[in-house]
């Protein structure tokens, strides 16, 4: 049974210089995205390594109310979650779609969280791993039926016959489908890492571009160069 806390909203009357109603319960957060450039680059749920990451911070939050305004002030900080450019991007197109976006816890009630490194195998590993465990049952498989067609010195018994053919049919499948399949999985596996690469590139160029941007903006004279020019090719 899950706790429960019903409280009333805590009013208070600020006496210092800058005044004002201050309003606090335990249900007020905050909740923001930043945009961070370097720091980590494994993210749970994710196969690509990156260094650019969205993270999402959510705090406790306060209300000031003064003058007919009202302001929001973040206080404690209650968790902080990683996720890569691509995971963010699912989270908020796939709303009341399936279970969830997997995504990097890094801070929670005052405890900074790491997630080892390597701690998951690349999707290289991963197939290599499988394809040298299916050929090594698919090498059992036939040695044993060696072992059962020397074994017979060319004389079977109808059961014998059937179980070595059942032996057969165990490697051949082995090979044929399980194989195949495996090869599908892969390409499907490169085709998603692709997708999601071209998502961090875009995300990447976006920032560049976006950070450009301002800090030309910022400067007076490119702006002022930026209209002299503009003057020019109306004339």
């Amino acid at each position: 049974m899950k706790n429960e806390i019903d409280v009333p909203v805590q009013v208070t009357e600020d006496k210092g210089p800058v005044g004002g109603t201050l309003f606090d319960h335990p249900s007020f957060v905050q909740i923001s995205f930043s945009r961070v450039q370097g720091g980590r680059n494994q993210f749970f749920g994710y196969d690509l390594e990156v260094n650019n990451f969205i993270k999402m911070t959510i705090s406790e939050s306060e209300k000031r109310k003064d003058l007919l305004r009202d302001w929001y002030f973040p206080k404690k900080t209650i968790l902080e979650c990683d996720m890569t450019e691509s995971q963010f991007a699912t989270l908020i197109t796939t709303l009341n779609s399936g279970s969830g976006t997997p995504a990097s816890l890094s801070y929670k009630d005052g405890v900074i969280i790491k997630l080892p490194k390597n701690y998951q195998e690349t999707p290289t590993q991963e197939f290599q791993k499988d394809i040298k465990e299916r050929v090594k049952n698919a090498k059992q498989g036939i040695s044993l039926i060696v072992k059962a067609l020397r074994d017979s010195k060319g004389v079977m018994s109808r059961k014998e016959q059937q179980e070595l053919l059942s032996a057969a049919y165990t490697v051949q499948n082995e090979i044929e489908a399980n194989t195949s399949f495996v090869m599908n999985s892969f390409k499907e596996k490169m085709d998603t890492l692709i997708s999601e690469a071209k998502t961090e590139v875009e995300a990447f160029t976006e920032g560049v571009l976006a950070r450009t941007g301002m800090l030309a903006l910022k400067d007076n004279d490119f702006v002022a160069k930026l209209m002299i020019e503009n003057g020019k090719e109306e004339k």
